[in-house]
């Protein structure tokens, strides 16, 4: 892992923030580029629960609060990580489950309807990889899909959900599915 200096002190400053918010909230020098980096560099094995969900929770919220290009800067790479994620233990796993949540878990998103399509396709990418990739993937699309009522791009989102409750062997993930379809997500 590779960091530059700004993303080295942002990644010392998540590991001892008690907040997500800590690291953005009041500090106009954080720059969106520096979470996409750490995101796009670190290996999410060797970052404890507090740390992964600092760095996922404020890219989502900065992801509300920066044009388009950021904004997707901050999610490719979100995606990015949580493809590298693998089976981690249970906390990492619950951490790289919501991923999604903290950026889609609103009543807008910047980067829809814009890239919709697009991400839509990233997160069904997720849908036969881990479990925590499979139920992260589950998760956004859930929230794409309550966000989207009524948008074309949703029949692609709950095409994809159809599709892994038919070949899902596990009935958990299936209910998940099933509720996520519905968005009916917590």
């Amino acid at each position: 892992m590779t960091l530059s200096l700004e993303a080295t002190t942002l990644l010392d400053r998540a590991r001892q923030a008690e907040h997500a918010a800590d690291l953005y909230l009041g500090d106009e020098r954080v720059e969106p580029a520096r979470f996409a980096e750490i995101l796009r560099e670190v290996d999410p094995s060797q970052l404890d629960e507090r740390v992964l969900w600092n760095v996922l929770f404020a890219a989502g919220e900065l992801s509300q609060r920066v044009d388009v290009y950021r904004a997707h800067e901050l999610f490719v790479a979100a995606h990015g990580l949580v493809q590298r994620a693998g089976d981690l233990d249970p906390e990492r796993a619950a951490t790289i489950e919501m991923s999604f949540d903290f950026f889609f878990g609103r009543k807008a998103h910047p980067l829809l309807p814009l890239r919709a399509k697009e991400i839509v396709s990233s997160l069904g990418a997720l849908l036969n990889r881990s479990r925590a990739e499979r139920r992260a993937g589950i998760h956004g699309l859930g929230h794409l899909i309550a966000l989207g009522r009524g948008q074309a791009w949703t029949h692609d989102a709950v095409q994809l959900l159809d599709e892994l409750v038919r070949q899902e062997p596990s009935a958990e993930l299936r209910r998940y599915a099933e509720q996520a379809r519905a968005g009916e997500l917590a």
